[in-house]
């Protein structure tokens, strides 16, 4: 796109990263994602989660700042302007996404 028609404005750019926030969050089985301020919570379908233990060990690593609560699982973060928020929930659901495909692949061996 960028040879045929230039620089992408920042609109484009911010869509084509929600997008890719999107394939993350059907690999990862994600059903709502939400976005703010103070961090994300995050809603996966059925409530389940592909690795209850990969999850486990994910919120081992995140030194106190994601905890589940009330089925849901909560990331405290800084995030004032949308473009950390952006790139931040990218990390969280492609951190998200790699345990639930290695669950995926480990389960079909």
């Amino acid at each position: 796109m960028i040879d045929r028609f230039g620089p992408l404005p920042d609109e484009v750019e911010t869509l084509l990263q929600v997008v890719r926030i999107k394939g993350l969050c059907r690999a990862a089985r994600v059903a709502k994602l939400e976005t703010g301020p103070k961090g994300a919570v995050i809603s996966f379908h059925q409530d389940k989660f592909a690795d209850p233990a990969g999850l486990v060990e994910y919120l081992n690593s995140s030194n106190g700042t994601a905890k589940v609560k009330e089925n849901k699982l909560v990331v405290r973060r800084d995030w004032e302007q949308v473009e950390k928020r952006l790139k931040g929930a990218h990390v969280i659901v492609r951190d998200l996404a790699a345990i639930a495909v290695a669950a995926k692949k480990a389960a079909k061996k």
